[in-house]
C-alpha cells in the first residue's frame, strides 16, 4: 500500500471515529457503536496510527498531556465493549473467541495504565513549567475519572475469571488518581507561593521606597523647617536690633535736647545777671 494513502487513510479514520462526548448517554450507559473500532476490526490498526501522529505532532506539553488522557480513556471504553463480546461469545459457546476478547481486554487496560501515567507525567510538567491553565487541567482530571468509572462497568460485564485482572487494574488506577491529584495540587500551592513570594516582594520594595521617600519628604521638611525657623530667628534679631537703635536714638535725642535746654537756660541766667549788674551800676551812678 503506498504510504500517503495509508497515512490519509489512518487520519481518516482517526477524524471519523465518532468522539467521547457520545460514547455515553445522559444515565451513563455505554454506546458501543460511538466507540468506533476495537482490537480484531480492520480499521482498529489505522485508528492507532492515527493517535500516534495527533499526539507525535502535539508540541504543547498540556495539549498532549490533554490528549494522552483521552486516548487512555478511549482504551477502557474499547475494553468494554471487548467484555461485552466475550460475554456474548461465552453465552454462544465460541469459549476460544471470548478467550481471544478477554485476553485483548487486559491488552487494553495495560495500554491504558501506560498512556495514563504518560498523560499524568506530562501534565504535571506542564504545571511545573506554568504552561497548564485551569481548563487543561480539568480536562486530564475529567478523562481520568471518567476512564474509572468505565472500568467499573468493566469490572461488572467481564467475566468471572477477568474481574481479579481487571480490580486490580481498578484499584490501580484510582490509587495513581489520588497520587497524581495530591502532585498537581503541590504544584499548583507552590507556583501560587512563587507567585505570591514575587508579590509580597514586590509589596516589600514598595513599602521600603515608600518609607525611603516618606523620610526623605521629612528630612526635607524637617529642613525646609529649621531654615523657617532659622530666618524667623534672623528676623526678629533684626527687629529687636533696629528696636535698641532706635531707642539708642532717641535717648540720645533726649539727651542732646536736655542739654541744650540746659545751655539756653544757663544762657539767659547768665544774662539775666548781667543785665542786673549794669542796671545796678547805672542806679548808683545816678545817685552819685
Amino acid at each position: 500500500m503506498d504510504m500517503k494513502f495509508a497515512f490519509a487513510f489512518a487520519l481518516l479514520a482517526l477524524f471519523a471515529a465518532p468522539g467521547l462526548a457520545h460514547a455515553q448517554d445522559a444515565n451513563g450507559t455505554i454506546n458501543e457503536s460511538q466507540v468506533g473500532a476495537v482490537p480484531g476490526d480492520f480499521f482498529y490498526g489505522f485508528k492507532r496510527f492515527g493517535e500516534a501522529m495527533d499526539v507525535m505532532f502535539t508540541f504543547d506539553q498540556a495539549t498532549k498531556a490533554e490528549k494522552e488522557a483521552r486516548y487512555a480513556n478511549l482504551r477502557v471504553h474499547e475494553a468494554y465493549v471487548l467484555s461485552v463480546k466475550a460475554a456474548n461469545y461465552k453465552a454462544a459457546g465460541n469459549q476460544g473467541a471470548a478467550d481471544q476478547a478477554e485476553s485483548e481486554m487486559q491488552g487494553l487496560l495495560n495500554e491504558h495504565a501506560s498512556e495514563t501515567a504518560k498523560a499524568h507525567a506530562d501534565l504535571e510538567q506542564a504545571i511545573a513549567s506554568g504552561d497548564a491553565n485551569e481548563t487543561e487541567i480539568a480536562d486530564v482530571e475529567n478523562h481520568t475519572r471518567n476512564s474509572i468509572t468505565v472500568l467499573q462497568r468493566v469490572y461488572e460485564q467481564a467475566p468471572e475469571q477477568a474481574k481479579d485482572a481487571i480490580l486490580n487494574a481498578l484499584n490501580n488506577s484510582i490509587q495513581n488518581q489520588e497520587r497524581h491529584e495530591e502532585k498537581v495540587a503541590e504544584q499548583e500551592n507552590r507556583t501560587r507561593g512563587n507567585s505570591d513570594f514575587g508579590k509580597g516582594h514586590q509589596n516589600e520594595t514598595e513599602r521600603n521606597e515608600s518609607l525611603e521617600n516618606g523620610t526623605s519628604h521629612g528630612n526635607e521638611t524637617e529642613l525646609e523647617n529649621e531654615t523657617g525657623q532659622g530666618n524667623e530667628s534672623g528676623d526678629l534679631n533684626r527687629t529687636m536690633e533696629q528696636n535698641r537703635t532706635q531707642e539708642r536714638n532717641e535717648t540720645e535725642f533726649q539727651n542732646q535736647t536736655r542739654d541744650m535746654n540746659q545751655t539756653e537756660a544757663h544762657n539767659e541766667t547768665q544774662a539775666g545777671q548781667q543785665n542786673e549788674s549794669r542796671g545796678n551800676s547805672v542806679n548808683k551812678g545816678k545817685e552819685d
